[in-house]
């Protein structure tokens, strides 16, 4: 039997193709350099044989073949569409020098503070500002066998010269369940009410498959962009553009409210199911136990 090559598990590291070994690529692996930050990668690290503290600058990665999967959300920030979509749905008409966004800016509460917003879009008028929106990049993480060993085994043979990239082993995949129950709707729970009493639009940058899959798991309900206070900027890779560098495109701009998001997060009476299901999970459960302890 023919054996067939198992397909490569990394898309994008410090902002390049795998596949990419031109000068910009190899210097910016060498040094951690991320392209999108014009500046150091901001992601997770190890330290490396010689004592060093290097980040695992992995932007995105394939599963179950060919699909990509982003995994920074610095990624998304390719090209600034995503701030261009942003203030075009928060603040339509207004020119582009009269709004900025700010990063990593502080939201405070009367009980303490809800963390940073991602980006806040501000429109501005001679420095006055005259309105604002709260924005939030979401990727997700994977899960599966450690990425560590791969990444530092790649990175060796990238300096020695050699072609080599990890392949897929069919136990990595991205965790869109856990990213979204665990990131992304703790950030609109915190968030949501602040933005909601001000009456200020919040918008989240999100990967067209991200966003797939959060649809496919939850209603999620789209209203009028004259009834939006929300909207989901979903961006993907765009298929036409195959050169050195992968490129991305807003895909969809998708308004709809706030309270209708995290509604849709949130179980029903009809979501729940009857207490003796779970009273009959728990009877097998404590049988098995029961067993084990006699064995």
């Amino acid at each position: 039997m023919k054996n067939v090559e198992k397909p490569e598990l990394f898309a994008e590291v410090f902002g390049y193709p795998v596949e990419n070994i031109c000068d910009e690529a190899v210097q910016s692996r060498s040094v951690g350099i991320c392209p999108f930050l014009d500046g150091p990668c901001q992601k997770s690290t190890y330290v490396d044989g010689q004592g060093i503290r290097r980040p695992m600058g992995i932007c995105s990665m394939f599963h179950h073949g060919k699909k990509i999967a982003i995994t920074c959300p610095h990624r998304l920030k390719s090209e600034g569409l995503i701030f261009d979509a942003a203030m075009d749905f928060c603040f339509p008409g207004v020119p582009a020098d009269e709004m900025v966004a700010l990063p990593e800016v502080r939201l405070p509460t009367n009980r303490g503070r809800a963390g940073n917003l991602d980006y806040t879009i501000v429109r501005h008028k001679d420095g006055r500002v005259l309105d604002f929106a709260g924005m939030e990049l979401q990727t997700v993480y994977f899960s599966g066998d450690g990425m560590r060993d791969m990444f530092i085994r790649y990175l060796e043979h990238q300096k020695r010269g050699v072609d080599f990239s990890p392949k897929q082993t069919g136990r990595q995949h991205p965790d869109y369940r856990s990213s979204s129950k665990k990131r992304l709707l703790p950030q609109l729970i915190e968030k949501g009410p602040i933005f909601g009493a001000w009456n200020k639009k919040f918008v989240v940058a999100i990967h067209t498959e991200f966003y797939e899959h959060l649809a496919s798991n939850v209603h999620l309900v789209e209203a009028s962009k004259k009834d939006a206070d929300f909207a989901w900027i979903a961006v993907d890779y765009d298929p036409t553009l195959k050169n050195k560098s992968r490129h991305l495109v807003v895909q969809r701009v998708i308004p709809s409210r706030f309270d209708l998001v995290l509604k849709a997060f949130m179980l029903t009476a009809e979501d729940v199911p009857p207490v003796q299901d779970f009273v009959s999970h728990l009877e097998r459960l404590v049988a098995r136990a029961i067993e084990q302890r006699r064995n």
